[in-house]
This record gives C-alpha cells, sequence and structure tokens, in this order.
C-alpha cells in the first residue's frame, strides 16, 4: 500500500450508513467485524482488532496491533487499544449501553470454534450472519474505488508490457515469472492477494509455456493451472502469463497469451474461436442480464462453432461454483458475482467483472485470456488497460 494512501472519511461513513440500514432492516443490535478486508472496507485499516457498528450511532474500532497506524490510516473516531480480546464485550455493552439480544458475525469465515468463542463472550445472543450483506454492498463500486482499481490496471499493463519485452527463446517459466515478480514488488503490489476463503492462496504470477502437462482428466472439470516450472520457453508454442496485481486493497486479474514466432494451426483456431465467444459475451454485457444467461450466451456461442467439447467452465477456486466463467473483483481477487448457469442473479451497475472464458485445445493446450470490466447503464466499461489482444506476438 502506497504511504499516502487513505480512504476518504466521505467513503468510509456512506458505508457504514448503508450498512446501518441494512442492520435495522433485520432488527439487529449491531455486528461484529473481524475479517480484515471487512474492516478494511468499513475503516480504512487492516489492523489486528475488531469493529463493532451499532444500528445506530458512531462504530467503534478496537486494536490490539498496531494502534498508532490505525488511528493513522482510519476516519473513524472512536478508536479503543485493547490488550486482550476478552476485553471486547465489556467494551461494546458499555458503549451500547445494555445487552446486545441480537449480533451480526461474518459466518462465512469464522471457524466454528471462534463462533462458539465470541458467542461466549457475548453471553449467547442470537447470532444473523451478515456476510451477505457486507458483500452485496461491495459487490457494488464506488466511484473511488472504480480509480483505484484502473490505477492498478494501469500497473498490471506496465507488467504485461515488461513480460513483453522480457520473453527470450530458452528463459524458463520460473526464471520470466520470476523477474515479473521482482518487477510488480517494485512498482507497489501488495505482495498478498486476498481470498475470502482464509486457507485458499495462490501465486500472484503464473507463466506457463506449452502444454498444461498436468490437469483433470475430464475438460469440463475444475481445471488449476500448474505452477511456473523450469520448462524453457520455445518458438511456436504459446506462453500463458496470468497476473494478480493488487495495488492500495483493491485487485486485478488478468491473462494473455504470448507466442514466440507461429503456433499450430489449431491453436490459431481455437483463438479465433475464443475471440467469437468473447466477442458474444460483451455484446449481452449491461445491467440487468443475469449471470446464467451471460455463461449460457458464452456455451451457446462455443457449441455452436464447434468448441461444445474444449470450452472450460471451471476456476480451480474452492468455494466458487464449478461452472464459472467469471466473478467479481476488488477488495479480494474473487467476490460475487459468479457468472455460472445456474446463478440467475442480475447484474447490477458499479458491479466489476473478471471475465475469462476458456478453452483446452488438444487436452493439454490452456486457450484463455481475462479482461476486467465495470457493468455502466447502457453496458460496460474496460477496466484492463492491457491491449485486448487474443494473441501478442
Amino acid at each position: 500500500m502506497q504511504a499516502s494512501f487513505r480512504v476518504p472519511e466521505n467513503e468510509i461513513m456512506k458505508r457504514i450508513q448503508l450498512f446501518q440500514d441494512n442492520l435495522s432492516n433485520l432488527k439487529l443490535d449491531g455486528a461484529l467485524i473481524v475479517q480484515r478486508v471487512d474492516m478494511f472496507y468499513f475503516t480504512g485499516t487492516a489492523q489486528n482488532g475488531f469493529l463493532f457498528i451499532p444500528s445506530k450511532g458512531e462504530p467503534i474500532l478496537l486494536i490490539k496491533k498496531y494502534y498508532p497506524r490505525a488511528k493513522e490510516e482510519t476516519a473513524l473516531s472512536s478508536v479503543i487499544e485493547i490488550k486482550s480480546t476478552k476485553e471486547v464485550p465489556e467494551i461494546v455493552r458499555q458503549y451500547v449501553k445494555g445487552h446486545l439480544s441480537r449480533l451480526g458475525l461474518e459466518m462465512d469465515i469464522l471457524p466454528v470454534r471462534d463462533y462458539q468463542f465470541y458467542t461466549s463472550l457475548f453471553r449467547h445472543p442470537a447470532i444473523t450472519n451478515i456476510s451477505p450483506l457486507v458483500l452485496a454492498l461491495r459487490m457494488k463500486k464506488s466511484l473511488w474505488e472504480v480509480e483505484q482499481l484502473k490505477k492498478a490496471a494501469q500497473c498490471s499493463s506496465e507488467t504485461f508490457l515488461f513480460a513483453s519485452n522480457s520473453m527470450v527463446p530458452g528463459i524458463t517459466e520460473v526464471d520470466l515469472a520470476s523477474s515479473l515478480l521482482k518487477q510488480v514488488r517494485r512498482a507497489g503490489h501488495g505482495a498478498r492477494i486476498r481470498f475470502r476463503n482464509v486457507n485458499e492462496n495462490q501465486d500472484q504470477i503464473k507463466v506457463i509455456a506449452g502444454p498444461l502437462k498436468r490437469m483433470d482428466s475430464a475438460p469440463s472439470a475444475i481445471l488449476t493451472l500448474r505452477k511456473s516450472s523450469n520448462f524453457p520457453l520455445k518458438f511456436g508454442e504459446p506462453v500463458l502469463v496470468d497476473i494478480k496485481w493488487m495495488l492500495n486493497g483493491y485487485h486485478i486479474h488478468e491473462r494473455r497469451l504470448f507466442a514466440l514466432g507461429d503456433v499450430p494451426d489449431t491453436l490459431k483456431s481455437a483463438l479465433e474461436a475464443l475471440s467469437l465467444i468473447q466477442d458474444e459475451m460483451y455484446k449481452s454485457l449491461r445491467p440487468g442480464t443475469s449471470s446464467s444467461e451471460l455463461f449460457n450466451i458464452a456455451y451457446s456461442k462455443a457449441t455452436s462453432i464447434g468448441y461444445e467439447k474444449e470450452f472450460l467452465r471451471g476456476l480451480g477456486v474452492r468455494d466458487v461454483p464449478r461452472s464459472c466463467i467469471g466473478y467479481g473483483i476488488g477488495l479480494e481477487v474473487v467476490e460475487p458475482p459468479f457468472i455460472t448457469g445456474e446463478n440467475d442473479e442480475k447484474l447490477m451497475k458499479g458491479s466489476i467483472l473478471v471475465l475469462r472464458p476458456s478453452l483446452l485445445v488438444e487436452g493439454n493446450y490452456f486457450v484463455s485470456t481475462a479482461n476486467v470490466v465495470m457493468l455502466t447503464e447502457e453496458g460496460y466499461e474496460y477496466i484492463s488497460k492491457t491491449p485486448n489482444h487474443i494473441l501478442t506476438h
């Protein structure tokens, strides 16, 4: 995160007010926020601590580590330093002047042990899962958030240019990936990629030259890209570069295909097919289109041009629907909504999406791009600044 970076106070206050409206509608006394990304969203700091948001009134931020930095980063005025988690319930009870009978918790990320611990500390109030409320708020990005994503996209574009200029025959996947990793860290990458799942972890950068070599046997199964290896880049083979950039807490995920020299005709045909599938998706990309409609448009196009079997539906990310070719992105690299054949949720204005239709060719060549777009009133706007060429020489 950049040293001078700070989430504006009006941004924080607007988020809290919208969240409090939802708490009041559910007749909750308040919500305890423990997940770091959610805490950052509502406070502007991700220091170790807890955030209590009452249904009415000012939130209170309780910090274990590091209090001075939290005070500097947050726009909230009520910030208290604590030594132990066990202090939290009494401070909150004094703050709300009474017992909490209905409390909201982020139950999608809380381990059972932590859930039992918190409910015991607060004397067993009725618990409501407030994660859907938080994620719904985070799904619609403000203009300020869009600007952060555009800055990250510019950084990502510069990294892809660096990748293109660094590709020479004989360099290994891992050496190129290491060179790119060094470049992104120098350029201000946040170093850590955030996932909702506490145990999920993925590489910031992958370089895969030629065939995948290791994958599920069924083309439609979830595909997990192998890690970059000592496999060298060769003439006539595609090189997939997958980059997850994070700047000031906001993520961009892009993927491009490169080649040294010409590629076989079968791959050229697949690249043309992927371009047609992509174009068909973008034609229907607007608020009000459902996730399932968008998925089925892509799948139908793949089928109509003879690539039904090659059309991949999996993400390789846990807790994400299997038939998924896109998803939201922001403070976490994978967020709702999920573009699947089963999700009838309508896409809404202000959502930021990663669209990544993919083909598996000859059982071992991964043909894919990933672009970041924003839903606008009339359609969409590219957030990605990397040229949207299916294949770059």
